[in-house]
């Protein structure tokens, strides 16, 4: 009897520290310092959190079709304007954030586009990015336009609110996207400079693969999402 007692009192015990102290999981991004300023680039499918957006293993046939190479292991489709990815990172950092991803669209004239917040939940304080425009088949670019409610209306990629020194949280949603005019997005990168001192232009701006790929891999812990109730279950089973 003593010895059930002491297993439910340690049970207990073990419980309260998972509730009190946070769960962690080691997320992996890549990091540069170009043109004097700092940069990180985060694949789009190494979301913490997502409603309705996708990666590519779960949308195989979109996948399949969109064309390669994919600079990160996976991409994040949208099939409806609904939904949104979230993603937590760390910079040592703070100030004005500019942002700039590498998306497509299946359709070479499409005029779908995403949105992107950093630390903010409203639709209004993103940097809209646009899928390449005019091209004649549908290939991955480097995008930005900048759009939002600050006086001044478009500022090509400058984010309405700024980069913080620690946690930082971005939101992609996807703002046009239907089924046959979806949208896909393999990297997104936050930099506190200006790649190309271009304002208001809407559609690809510059190639930036060669960046990313010069950019070195870093790792960073972050809160692990609805792990806690998993780890009961896991616990109740045991005993």
């Amino acid at each position: 009897m003593e010895r059930r007692n002491l297993s439910v009192t340690l049970l207990s015990l073990f419980f309260v520290l998972l509730l009190t102290v946070p769960a962690l999981a080691i997320k992996t991004a890549r990091e540069s310092k170009l043109n004097g300023g700092w940069q990180i680039w985060i694949s789009a499918a190494d979301f913490d959190k997502n409603e309705v957006v996708q990666p590519g293993v779960k949308e195989k046939k979109l996948a399949d079709k969109t064309p390669k190479p994919w600079l990160g292991k996976d991409i994040l489709i949208a099939k409806v304007r609904d939904g949104f990815a979230e993603y937590e990172f760390e910079s040592s950092v703070a100030g004005k954030a500019y942002i700039y991803a590498r998306v497509m669209t299946l359709r070479a004239d499409g005029e779908q586009s995403w949105f992107i917040a950093l630390n903010s939940d409203e639709p209004l304080d993103s940097v809209e990015i646009d899928t390449a425009k005019n091209q004649d088949k549908p290939a991955w670019a480097w995008c930005t336009r900048g759009f939002w409610r600050k006086p001044g209306g478009l500022i090509g990629a400058e984010s309405p609110t700024a980069l913080k020194k620690g946690k930082n949280i971005v939101r992609v949603r996807p703002r046009e996207a239907d089924p046959t005019k979806e949208i896909m997005m393999d990297i997104f990168v936050i930099s506190t400079n200006r790649f190309a001192p271009i304002k208001g232009q809407v559609g690809p701006l510059f190639e930036l693969d060669a960046n990313y790929d010069a950019a070195k891999e870093i790792s960073f812990a972050v809160e692990a999402k609805n792990r806690l109730a998993p780890t009961w279950a896991a616990i109740k089973r045991n005993f």
